[in-house]
């Protein structure tokens, strides 16, 4: 089977928020949809795997922000890149909170829904949560992004392969696991996607993928890089300063180094 047809089926993105004993926590989704009308719900569909799901299993609320094709890829990385189980991925963070109590995107999102679970399905290595919309907001008119868009436009190319090295490449983060066999249940340790979304590098494929990475690399070598310190945006090209403010969370030119 060909998994990379799935990828032709287009999904909005969206960061999914949560808040259980005054902890704040969120992930990113793509697949919300409305399904019904009167009464007004959606469903949502969350991989067993995240800790959000579990707090929306155990709170019954979930607020949906729509991220717009302005999101940067440090935005993805701090929500979908890690757990909320290991990190809390709002440090550093100023947070805007809708009637409900939970945090909604106010800078890289155009609308955003609150919603209440009514009710809930074992999908296997997903649950579908059924939800009411309580309350909802239009921010701005910027275009959503789509999956498509995100895997295009905003995620980095995947690193190549060592000449001669057989693997698999995971088709949402680029990690490549080396080896000829990849198991059924292999969970990819940087984005936690499972083994259907990877992908066998072929022979061919990797010498492509070396010749474009090489020329990137000649590409970005005049260009330099600053990271903020906060929240690990990374900014290209001149030095920050003056009232320059990172777009993810907000600090100042003095928090951001120079990357070697």
């Amino acid at each position: 089977m060909d998994s990379a047809a799935l990828f032709k089926i287009q999904y909005g993105l969206f960061l999914i928020s949560t808040r259980e004993n005054d902890r704040d926590n969120a992930c990113i989704g793509n697949v919300l949809a409305q399904v019904s009308s009167s009464p007004l719900r959606v469903a949502l569909s969350s991989s067993k795997r995240n800790y959000t799901c579990e707090t929306i299993e155990r709170t019954g609320r979930f607020n949906a922000s729509t991220l717009t094709v302005e999101a940067p890829f440090a935005l993805y990385e701090r929500f979908g890149f890690q757990s909320g189980r290991d990190v809390d991925k709002f440090a550093g963070l100023e947070t805007v909170r809708a009637a409900n109590g939970l945090v909604y995107e106010p800078r890289f999102a155009n609308a955003y829904l609150s919603c209440k679970v009514v009710e809930s399905l074992d999908l296997g290595s997903h649950r579908l949560f059924i939800a009411e919309i309580e309350d909802a907001k239009v921010l701005s008119d910027v275009e959503s992004a789509t999956y498509e868009y995100y895997r295009s436009e905003v995620k980095p190319k995947p690193a190549a392969p060592a000449k001669g090295v057989k693997g698999w490449r995971c088709g949402v983060c680029g990690y490549i696991h080396e080896g000829e066999d990849l198991p059924s249940d292999f969970v990819c340790p940087v984005c936690k996607h499972g083994a259907v979304d990877f992908v066998k590098i072929e022979s061919d494929d990797a010498a492509s993928t070396l010749e474009a990475n090489a020329t990137t690399e000649s590409n970005e070598t005049a260009t330099s890089a600053w990271r903020c310190s906060v929240c690990g945006y990374v900014h290209k090209g001149e030095k920050p300063s003056g009232d320059f403010v990172c777009p993810v969370c907000g600090v100042g030119a003095d928090k951001f180094g120079r990357v070697d």
